[in-house]
C-alpha cells in the first residue's frame, strides 16, 4: 500500500493556481498521438480527477487546456552502472545525469525480509528509486523527524493489522 494512499493531494488546486504544469506518463505513444490531434483540431485537453474513489466514481473537470499551449515530450530513465541520465526526446545529452551508490539494491540485498529507510539528499536518486517500484517519501530536510515518525507508525500498524 502506498504511505499517502486516501490523503488528499491538493492535485485540482495546484493545477487551477499553476503550481502544477507537468505530468508524467508512461504511455508516451498514447500521448503523443492524442496531442497531435488537439493541436491538429484546435482542441482542448481536458484535465480531470475522480471526484471520489478512482475508477469507481465519476470524473470531474478541473481544467481545459487549449491546444495551443499543450505539449508532450519523452523523457526516459537510464541507468548504466552507477549513472541514472534524464533524456528529453530528441537530445542527445542529458538534461540531468546523477552519480550514485545504489543504496536501494544494496538493502534489499541485506535485509530481504524488512521494512529498510534509505535516507538520501537527493532528488534525482528519488526518481530512480520510485521508477524501481519503491515508495520514497519527501519532504524538507527540517520536517524529516516528523515524516519519518509518521511513516513508521504507518508501516508497525499495517504489520499488526
Amino acid at each position: 500500500m502506498h504511505p499517502r494512499k486516501g490523503q488528499e493531494t491538493g492535485f485540482k488546486d495546484k493545477v487551477t493556481d499553476g503550481r502544477k504544469v507537468h505530468t508524467c506518463r508512461s504511455n508516451y505513444e498514447y500521448w503523443r498521438a492524442k496531442i497531435e490531434k488537439i493541436t491538429a483540431t484546435g482542441g482542448v485537453l481536458s484535465v480531470r480527477q475522480w471526484s471520489k474513489k478512482p475508477y469507481r466514481s465519476p470524473q470531474e473537470v478541473i481544467a481545459d487546456i487549449p491546444a495551443g499551449i499543450v505539449g508532450v515530450q519523452k523523457l526516459e530513465l537510464r541507468r548504466e552502472q552507477r549513472v541514472v541520465s534524464h533524456y528529453a526526446e530528441e537530445q542527445v545529452k542529458p538534461i540531468a545525469t546523477t552519480t550514485y551508490y545504489d543504496y536501494t539494491a544494496e538493502a534489499a540485498a541485506q535485509y530481504p525480509n524488512d521494512i529498510v529507510a534509505v535516507i538520501v539528499a537527493a532528488a534525482d536518486y528519488a526518481l530512480y528509486v520510485e521508477s524501481k517500484g519503491y515508495d520514497v517519501i519527501t519532504g524538507p530536510c527540517s520536517e524529516l523527524n516528523g515524516i519519518l515518525t509518521k511513516y513508521i507508525q504507518i508501516a508497525i500498524d499495517e504489520l499488526r493489522a
